[in-house]
C-alpha cells in the first residue's frame, strides 16, 4: 500500500507548517488559552482564507470536497503547535455529521463553516455511557408541530462557542436501541439549552449541557432520519483519525525539542547527547513516531471504506498511536529533567494532550474490546490479515 502523500497534499502540508510556524509558536498559544474564549478569531478566519474550514465539506455545499488524507495533512500541522482553535469539533465532527445527514435547506450551515462564519459542536456523550454504546438517554418527542428535548450531555468540545449545537436525542424504543436516534440542531441561546463551559486539561474547553427544550422545529432533526447511529459512528471515527494526525504531529515537535535540548545541555563535561542511554532513548522515541504515524495513515485512508475495515483501521491506529505517544511524551519530559513539567516550556502541554487524547472518543481499552468483538464475530482473520465482510455482525 502507498502511504506516500500525492504533490498537491506535499504542497498543502508544507502550507499549513509553514503558516502555523509564523504565527503559533508556544507563547502565542499560551495567550490564546489565556483569553476569554481561548481562541483567535483572527487565525480561525486566516483558517476559512486558506481552505482549510472548507476542505472536506462538499464542492456542491461551497467546499473542496477534499478526503480523510487531506483532513490528515492539516490535522498534523496543527498538532504540531497544539493549535485549540476548534477545528475538529466544528469541522470534523460537526460539519461532517451534517453532511451525512442533512438535506434541503439544512446544508446551507455547511457553506457558514466553510466560510468561517459559523462554528459547530456535538454534544453526543453521556454520563456513565460506555464508548461504541447505542445508549442514548436524551428523550425527543413531539410536540404541536415540532420537538421537546429532554437530556444532559456532557463533555461536548469547543460547545461554548458553537453557533449551533449537534445533539442526538432518542425519538423512539428503549435507551439501548439501535435505532431511533435522531440528530437535532440547536442553535445558540435557544431557551432551555444552559451549558456549563470549562477547561479540560491540554487547554481546550469543554461543556456539559443542560437540555429542557420546547417548540424545535422540524427542520431542527437533520434529515429527518430517526436511525442516525451508523452516521454517528462513522463521523466519530472520522474523529478518531483526525485526532491521531493531530497527536503525531504533536510528536514529531516533542523529538525536536527534545533533540535540541539534549544538544545544548551539558553534564560531565559535554552535551548530554552525545551520551549513548540518551541516543539510545531518541532512536526509540522516532521508531515509535514512525510506527504511529503509519496506523495513523493507514487510518485515514480506511475512513471512507467499508464499516469494517474502518473500525479495525481506526481502533488499531487509536491504540497504537497512545502508547507511542505515551512513551514520547514520559521520555521527553524525563530527558528535559524537571524543566520538562514547568509552564516555562512546552514538553509538559504536550503532555497533558497526549493524556487527553487517550481519554476522548474512546480510551485503549474501549478499542481493544471494539477491535476483538470483530475477532470474536469472525469479522476478521487474523492469521490471513482480511476482513470478512460476509460475517455476520
Amino acid at each position: 500500500m502507498d502511504l506516500k502523500y500525492s504533490s498537491e497534499q506535499d504542497l498543502l502540508r508544507d502550507s499549513a507548517f509553514g503558516y502555523l510556524s509564523s504565527v503559533y509558536d508556544y507563547h502565542a498559544r499560551c495567550r490564546i488559552v489565556a483569553g476569554k474564549e481561548a481562541i483567535d478569531r483572527s487565525i480561525w478566519a486566516k483558517f476559512a482564507e486558506l481552505g482549510w474550514l472548507a476542505l472536506p465539506i462538499p464542492e456542491e455545499d461551497e467546499g473542496i470536497g477534499g478526503d480523510a488524507v487531506d483532513l490528515s495533512v492539516v490535522m498534523e500541522a496543527l498538532g504540531s503547535r497544539l493549535v485549540v482553535e476548534p477545528f475538529l469539533p466544528t469541522v470534523v465532527l460537526g460539519a461532517g455529521l451534517i453532511d451525512l445527514l442533512a438535506t434541503g435547506e439544512q446544508r446551507a450551515i455547511l457553506a457558514e463553516v466553510a466560510q468561517g462564519t459559523a462554528m459547530l459542536a456535538l454534544a453526543h456523550q453521556e454520563r456513565g455511557v460506555p464508548f461504541g454504546s447505542p445508549r442514548v438517554e436524551t428523550r425527543a418527542e413531539r410536540s404541536g408541530e415540532g420537538w421537546s428535548i429532554r437530556g444532559a450531555k456532557i463533555l461536548a468540545i469547543g460547545a461554548g462557542l458553537a453557533d449551533h449545537v449537534l445533539v442526538p436525542a432518542r425519538i423512539s424504543g428503549a435507551i439501548d436501541d439501535a435505532e431511533g436516534v435522531g440528530v437535532f440542531v440547536v442553535s445558540r441561546g435557544t431557551p432551555g439549552l444552559e451549558l456549563t463551559e470549562y477547561p479540560i486539561a491540554d487547554g481546550r474547553r469543554a461543556a456539559d449541557l443542560s437540555i429542557d427544550i420546547a417548540g424545535l422545529s422540524d427542520s431542527a432533526l437533520l434529515g429527518g432520519c430517526e436511525n442516525a447511529l451508523p452516521a454517528l459512528e462513522q463521523v466519530i471515527d472520522k474523529a478518531i483519525a483526525a485526532s491521531c494526525a493531530y497527536v503525531v504531529g504533536g510528536l514529531d515537535m516533542l523529538i525536536r525539542l527534545t533533540r535540541d535540548y539534549t544538544a545544548g545541555r551539558s553534564q560531565f563535561g559535554k552535551p548530554l547527547g552525545r551520551f549513548q542511554v540518551v541516543q539510545h532513548r531518541l532512536a526509540e522515541m522516532q521508531v515509535k513516531r514512525i510506527e504511529a504515524r503509519a496506523a495513523m495513515q493507514l487510518a485515514a485512508i480506511r475512513c471512507d471504506g467499508p464499516r469494517i475495515e474502518r473500525i479495525r483501521a481506526i481502533s488499531a491506529a487509536k491504540v497504537k498511536v497512545s502508547e507511542a505517544a505515551r512513551y514520547i511524551a514520559h521520555q521527553a519530559v524525563q530527558l528535559h529533567g524537571g524543566m520538562g513539567l514547568t509552564e516555562e516550556l512546552s514538553v509538559g502541554t504536550y503532555l497533558k494532550h497526549v493524556l487527553t487524547f487517550e481519554r476522548l472518543l474512546g480510551d485503549t481499552d474501549d478499542h481493544l474490546r471494539r477491535y476483538a468483538q470483530l475477532l470474536a464475530d469472525g469479522r476478521i482473520d487474523v492469521r490471513r490479515g482480511l476482513v470478512n465482510e460476509g460475517a455476520e455482525a
